[in-house]
C-alpha cells in the first residue's frame, strides 16, 4: 500500500498540482466518495487557473490511465498491473518539455520512445515554478521507488530557473540521474558532479 500511496501522490501532484494534496491519502485509505468529489472540484478550479500538465510516454500513459481509472471506479487493479509491469525497466528516460516538445528528437536520436514525458508546452507563470519543481521531484522519487532505483536519463526543455529549482529539490546524491543537453541538433550526456 505504501508504494501505491507514493504513486498516487506523485501523479496527483504532477497532474493536479496542489489540489490533490488536499485529500489523496484519505481517498486511498478510506475510499470516501465525498473526498473524491472535493478533489475533483478542487482540481477543476486549479486546472482552470493554471496550465495543464500532461503525462505521456510508454509507461507514463499507462500510469495516467490507471490513475484516471482509479479516480472513476476506486478499483486498484490497473495500478497493481502497472506496478507489476514497471519494475522490469532499469534505464528510464524522463523528458520534461515546457519550452518546446522534445519527444520526437529523443525518439529519433535514441531509437526508442521515452518511458515518461511530462509535458506542458507554453509559457508558465514564474509563480508556478516552485509548484512544478516540487511535483517533478515527487514524480522522480516515485519512479525511483517503483522501478527500484533505476538509472534515470533526464532530458529537460524548461526555463533555466525551473531547472535550477528542480535540482534544488533533488539534490546531488538522492537518485542515479544522468542529465542531457541539446547541442547542435543532438543530445549530449553531461558528466555527473560529486560533492
Amino acid at each position: 500500500m505504501d508504494l501505491i500511496i507514493t504513486v498516487f501522490e506523485a501523479i496527483a501532484s504532477l497532474i493536479f498540482k496542489e489540489a490533490a494534496e488536499v485529500g489523496i491519502k484519505e481517498i486511498l485509505i478510506r475510499k470516501v466518495k465525498r473526498k473524491t468529489t472535493q478533489i475533483r472540484s478542487n482540481q477543476k478550479k486549479l486546472l482552470s487557473e493554471t496550465k495543464d500538465i500532461i503525462l505521456k510516454g510508454d509507461l507514463g500513459e499507462d500510469l495516467f490511465n490507471a490513475f484516471s481509472t482509479f479516480l472513476k471506479t476506486k478499483d486498484l487493479s490497473k495500478i497493481d498491473k502497472f506496478l507489476k509491469k514497471a519494475p522490469s525497466d532499469k534505464d528510464i528516460a524522463v523528458l520534461l518539455e515546457i519550452s518546446r516538445t522534445i519527444g520526437m528528437d529523443f525518439r529519433l536520436q535514441m531509437n526508442k520512445p521515452a518511458e515518461y514525458i511530462i509535458s506542458s508546452i507554453g509559457e508558465l507563470n514564474p509563480s508556478q515554478f516552485p509548484i512544478v519543481a516540487k511535483a517533478i521531484n515527487k514524480f522522480v522519487s516515485m519512479i525511483n521507488a517503483v522501478h527500484k532505483g533505476p538509472k534515470i536519463h533526464l532530458f529537460l526543455s524548461t526555463p533555466i530557473p525551473l531547472a535550477f529549482q528542480i535540482g534544488q529539490f533533488m539534490g546531488i546524491s538522492h537518485y542515479d540521474i544522468n542529465l542531457y543537453h541539446f547541442q547542435k541538433g543532438k543530445y549530449v550526456s553531461i558528466p555527473n558532479i560529486k560533492r
